[in-house]
């Protein structure tokens, strides 16, 4: 009875796996975006870092804290790939 238990503890265990690397797949799949996107959000990026400032968008203090979080999405999350 012992032995029974462990088998279907297990295979509970091997199944709530599969599930998961299943469900992770799907997630990460459904938000995939093309090169041209990829391209096009690099682009909105790089025009707001070198013209927000000339443009008097925001203040100094909030254009560098915005810069600083938009290079780090950049570099994080467009150029290597991840979405």
């Amino acid at each position: 009875m012992d032995v029974i238990l462990w088998i279907v503890i297990i295979l509970l265990i091997v199944i709530v796996l599969l599930l998961s690397i299943t469900l992770y797949l799907v997630i990460k799949k459904a938000t995939y975006l093309s090169k041209k996107q990829k391209e096009f959000i690099a682009f909105a990026i790089d025009m707001y870092i070198d013209y927000s400032e000339e443009l008097n968008i925001t203040s100094e203090g909030q254009h560098d804290i915005i810069v600083s979080n938009l290079k780090e999405i950049k570099e994080k999350h467009i150029e290597d790939g991840s979405i």
